[in-house]
């Protein structure tokens, strides 16, 4: 009995159709996308919906069958790493591959197969059109939302940067598995940051860079959440009526909770106040004096215009950088524009 599914995804074949049913992987379950620069851009909310699995991004060259080849190769070293003890599916409509498909299976006696998406392989086919015509409805749903990332587990997000950024590094799924699960367990508490370091250092003396490669997340999960509280503008009024009443009866209380008050409220106008343009503008020149690609500088530049303006813009604009360029990269884009937001 196959231990784990390895999911080789065609991207360039199958776009986003392909990934359907994302949603309903787990942790035995592994996820690479093949795919090239003239492919159709994976969206955020598409990437979100992979949660805690495994998820791996190649960008090969464009070339004639240059997916195809890089796949093919990566699929030999995955059988040749797990044998029998795991189940390969290749998904794309691309029927070239089974003639791969038969002869590992003729070689090694492995589970291999083709799919033209993930969903093929969760739920029969019949339910297909039903997962579509769902998954049509959630994009019209994030389209009129006022937070999109509302909708989503915050944990499951932080579980997922936390993997990749861990895997990356060179950690093998279990450990990474284990230090996501223990992050997220303190994900909320006060004093997220230390106590999560503290976890890491008492629980992981094997792997003691852990916390300095996941650092970077964690102040951001820490800061957003000290941002995320809800500055209802009309009890501000309130509060603040009531304090300027009772201005003589209790000063010390008073002048201890107005700063943070408006601290919270100076951290969320700024970005309201810049217009879309203004701020794309500062933006773009940010990013072009630091000499980045030009299809960065658009990406990021149109990510902010439509994201500043919601309630958790910056968390918003963070997590999608991260998805689409990698923790490195997407932390150095971020740094680069944080000031403006």
């Amino acid at each position: 009995m196959p231990d784990s599914t390895h999911y080789l995804i065609d991207y360039e074949n199958v776009n986003n159709d392909g990934l359907s049913g994302a949603e309903e992987l787990g942790g035995n379950d592994f996820v690479y996308i093949f795919s090239t620069r003239h492919a159709a851009k994976i969206t955020f909310e598409m990437l979100s919906t992979f949660n805690s699995t495994s998820l791996k991004v190649y960008n090969v060259p464009a070339r004639k069958q240059s997916v195809d080849m890089h796949l093919v190769s990566y699929l030999g070293s995955l059988i040749g790493k797990y044998g029998e003890n795991a189940n390969y599916i290749i998904v794309s409509k691309d029927t070239d591959y089974d003639n791969i498909i038969a002869f590992w299976k003729k070689q090694n006696n492995v589970e291999i197969s083709r799919r033209s998406s993930i969903t093929e392989t969760v739920k029969p086919l019949p339910k297909t059109k039903a997962k579509e015509t769902k998954q049509k409805e959630v994009k019209e749903k994030y389209k009129t939302a006022p937070n999109p990332v509302q909708t989503l587990a915050p944990k499951s997000i932080l579980n997922n940067l936390i993997q990749k950024a861990t895997i990356a590094a060179g950690y093998e799924h279990q450990v990474s598995n284990s230090v996501a699960s223990a992050v997220c367990s303190l994900y909320g508490t006060d004093d997220f940051s230390e106590r999560v370091k503290e976890e890491l250092e008492s629980n992981f003396a094997d792997y003691p860079n852990a916390y300095d490669i996941i650092a970077d997340i964690i102040e951001n999960y820490e800061t957003e959440e000290i941002q995320t509280p809800d500055t209802n503008p009309e009890v501000e009024e309130t509060s603040a009526e009531d304090d300027t009443a009772k201005e003589g009866e209790a000063a010390n209380d008073t002048t201890e909770e107005k700063p943070q008050k408006r601290q919270y409220k100076k951290k969320t106008q700024p970005p309201v106040q810049n217009s879309s343009t203004q701020l794309n503008n500062e933006v773009q020149k940010l990013l072009s004096d630091a000499k980045l690609d030009t299809e960065i500088i658009a990406f990021t530049a149109s990510l902010i215009s439509k994201s500043h303006t919601e309630k958790n813009g910056k968390r918003i604009i963070y997590r999608a950088l991260i998805s689409k360029y990698g923790m490195k990269q997407g932390v150095i884009i971020y740094n680069l524009i944080k000031a403006v937001l």
